[in-house]
């Protein structure tokens, strides 16, 4: 963890994948709430690859029903994990009404720093 930390410090930001390392530090320490603050202060919080860390979290603090709101279904990386939180909410009806949805193929808008980590 300081080590993450100070890579923090260094770099003045976090990139996606090493905040995901961090927050599964945060979670085994016992401390998921800093982890859900954290990741909901995050300006990148609304990119689909942290909306995606965030929702995980919240829905491992049994808060499903935040997990399902944060995550936008017409992102076709976002169907999978959504019909995992809804049917974790015990919504598994929406969870294959998702699913019968027909893919719409709309070209993602990436800005520089919207771009995944990987």
């Amino acid at each position: 963890m300081a080590h993450l930390d100070d890579r923090r410090t260094r770099l003045a930001r976090e990139e996606a994948e090493f905040f995901r390392l961090r927050t599964k530090l945060l979670v085994a320490c016992g401390r998921r709430e800093q982890a859900i603050e954290e990741a909901q202060a995050r300006p990148e919080r609304d990119a689909w690859y942290e909306a995606q860390i965030l929702a995980g979290l919240l829905s491992d603090a049994g808060r499903p029903e935040e997990a399902v709101a944060i995550l936008d279904p017409a992102i076709p990386a976002n169907r999978g994990v959504l019909a995992a939180h809804l049917m974790t909410a015990g919504r598994a009806k929406d969870a294959v009404a998702l699913f019968r949805q027909p893919l719409e193929h709309v070209e993602p808008l990436l800005w520089a720093d919207d771009d995944p980590p990987f």
